[in-house]
């Protein structure tokens, strides 16, 4: 049976005409998917349906992480301007707004293979700041490939859209294009990533024009750099300077020193991730950020973590387990308890309402009987039934 399965598939591909490089790439597509390596290579290079395809595991990888950026900055739009202070030297005020922009646009690209398609591209981050200042953000976890050309391109298209106006210079006018302020972060850097990114334009009159984009380098900064600069939306990304650390040990799974090595490696990131917990807190304690906010950036680091070193539960188990307070104070306590208590008692009092409700009692006998049997207010009563009835 199997045999001739075979046999089929081979006479396919043969009145399909494949070549045999054709009938490797399909052969591979089936039976696994593309490395990671082999994605970012062909980024940009192929038709989006082709994007498509990849694994969700191949997906997440691209874009989780302009993803938690763009999260940070919703939850926190001020934590975006000490990044703007360190990269551009520009400061605002805290009450300045910031609206994020549209990062898609549709141009028409024609790829390696000779096809043109009319698509979509997205930029990862574009921001308003105030009333015309314009900020253009890229994530990207290593340097290389054609990041100048894509930034060029990106804002270009920005600058069609958001900066395009007319100058008027004597009997004509003229059109002027600003571009944003654009900034690469780079999240892995290594010792080979440039302190920018740039490509030379000739124009038509032969001169050569430089564009430049500058690079921030987010490992080369420590936790306590982040806190002196109030950085904070840097912390979820510092558990990726152990990407590396931990892909190689993976890769050399016969050797004798590996558990010895992801020993060491675990301490060293629990130790990270520690120093960010004793600094988030004192920011809290300073009175900087809210409570609520410590927490949001210590579940993204632990959102990164699980990312990053999902092949190895136990290391994952040991960093949510550091995350949590490892002492809780009387008061935390009695708090939860509290919280728990008044979450049991609004659940029967939904309970009761719609009980009401099915033996055909009047909203108003309901609410009497509410303030009765949970003594609650007059106007909590009213509340709790309207929102159930």
């Amino acid at each position: 049976m199997g045999i001739n399965m075979e046999k089929q598939r081979q006479t396919a591909q043969r009145r399909e005409g494949l070549t045999g490089k054709e009938k490797r790439r399909r052969k591979r597509s089936v039976k696994e998917p593309l490395r990671e390596a082999e994605v970012s290579r062909y980024q940009n290079q192929m038709p989006p349906e082709t994007l498509e395809e990849l694994t969700p595991e191949i997906r997440r990888q691209y874009f989780l992480w302009d993803e938690i950026f763009k999260r940070e900055i919703e939850l926190y739009p001020g934590t975006l301007f000490p990044l703007i202070k360190e990269i551009f030297g520009k400061e605002y005020p805290a009450q300045t707004s910031v609206t994020m922009l549209s990062t898609e646009y549709v141009v028409s690209k024609i790829y390696e293979q000779g096809h043109r398609k009319i698509q979509s591209i997205h930029s990862d981050l574009l921001v308003q700041v105030g009333s015309r200042d314009i900020y253009h953000i890229e994530c990207q976890m290593k340097e290389g490939g054609n990041i100048a050309l894509r930034m060029l391109e990106y804002d270009m298209n920005i600058a069609l859209v958001h900066g395009c106006g007319r100058t008027d210079s004597g009997n004509h006018s003229k059109y002027k294009l600003k571009f944003p302020q654009s900034v690469i972060l780079y999240l892995n850097n290594t010792k080979n990533t440039p302190d920018a990114e740039s490509c030379s334009v000739e124009g038509p009159d032969g001169r050569e024009h430089i564009y430049s984009v500058p690079v921030m380098k987010v490992q080369e900064y420590t936790p306590q750099m982040i806190a002196d600069r109030q950085l904070n939306l840097l912390f979820p990304f510092l558990p990726i300077r152990f990407k590396n650390r931990f892909d190689t040990i993976l890769d050399k799974k016969n050797n004798v020193e590996i558990k010895e090595k992801m020993e060491a490696l675990k301490k060293d990131l629990t130790a990270l991730i520690m120093d960010c917990i004793m600094i988030l807190n004192r920011e809290e304690e300073n009175g900087d950020l809210e409570r609520k906010a410590v927490n949001d950036f210590l579940e993204l680091i632990g959102k990164a973590c699980d990312h990053l070193f999902a092949k190895e539960p136990e290391l994952l188990r040991e960093v949510h387990e550091i995350m949590e307070p490892t002492i809780k104070l009387v008061r935390e306590e009695l708090e939860e308890q509290i919280g728990r208590q008044k979450a049991q008692l609004d659940q029967h009092v939904v309970n009761f309402i719609r009980q009401c409700r099915e033996e055909k009692r009047s909203q108003t006998e309901t609410e009497q009987l509410v303030r009765k049997i949970f003594s609650l207010e007059r106007q909590d009563a009213k509340e709790k039934v309207a929102e159930c009835w």
